[in-house]
């Protein structure tokens, strides 16, 4: 999916391009630096995209609890595995 959603992007950018007379020199160089390799690098750092939903809900409850604690807090968390 990851590959088809760039693919996508990559495919629409000469398109847009072709469209626009004015250039925002900004807006060029951001276009001009987007590559399928840059959108892959981008990806592996979002670690979360493709997990499970609910193994990402607990981790995200895990955090809050250890945030809680590190400010003098105590949660009482019960997990519950179905």
């Amino acid at each position: 999916m990851r590959l088809t959603v760039s693919l996508l992007v990559l495919s629409l950018i000469p398109c847009a391009h072709a469209q626009m007379k004015s250039v925002n020199p900004t807006v060029q160089k951001i276009v001009d630096s987007v590559s399928q390799e840059r959108i892959t690098e981008i990806l592996k750092k979002l670690d979360w995209v493709g997990r499970d939903l609910g193994e990402l809900s607990l981790d995200t409850v895990k955090m809050f609890d250890a945030d809680a604690r590190k400010a003098g807090l105590h949660l009482n968390v019960e997990v519950h595995r179905t």
